[in-house]
């Protein structure tokens, strides 16, 4: 329950990180995802043994993720969400390029949430999240972590 305080200290003492740490740890997290992913070099279209999404598929999976967890962003924060059509990445360097791409959109998207706009009402792409801005952003964040531990179990 909000006690009439704002910035750091509310959010410290509910244990949820701030915005700025929560853009840090995606940032993280998508530079993670983005060395796993350069480090499967030529294995693009070889999917694990015990796994069958290929690299290729893991790419377009987190990268098309990224974008709609921004898009939402934007829907929660009431801005204009930025066009992007989902295509279907050939080799590594389209992935970083692409990847590079989505980076941007995000970056606009979750780069003026300030603290207080966490709990504003938005869609998290699961169920298992907060339907507000935190939310959106907590999901962007362990999607990639996500989907980095699988490309590192490849490697």
């Amino acid at each position: 329950m909000r006690t009439g305080r704002s910035g750091a200290a509310y959010w410290g003492r509910v244990n949820m990180a701030s915005a700025a740490e929560m853009r840090q740890q995606l940032a993280a997290n998508r530079a993670a995802f983005r060395e796993a992913l350069s480090a499967t070099g030529g294995k693009w279209e070889q999917a694990a043994p015990d796994d069958e999404w290929t690299p290729q598929r893991l790419a377009e999976h987190a990268i098309g993720a990224d974008v709609l967890m921004s898009t939402r962003c934007f829907e929660a924060m009431q801005a204009k969400p930025t066009d992007w059509e989902r295509k279907p990445l050939e080799n590594l360097e389209a992935a970083l390029t692409t990847l590079d791409a989505a980076t941007a959109i995000s970056d606009r998207a979750f780069r003026y949430v300030e603290d207080h706009d966490l709990l504003k009402m938005g869609t998290p792409a699961t169920d298992t999240y907060a339907k507000n801005v935190g939310g959106i952003l907590q999901n962007a964040i362990d999607h990639f972590a996500e989907h980095t531990a699988t490309l590192k179990k490849r490697a």
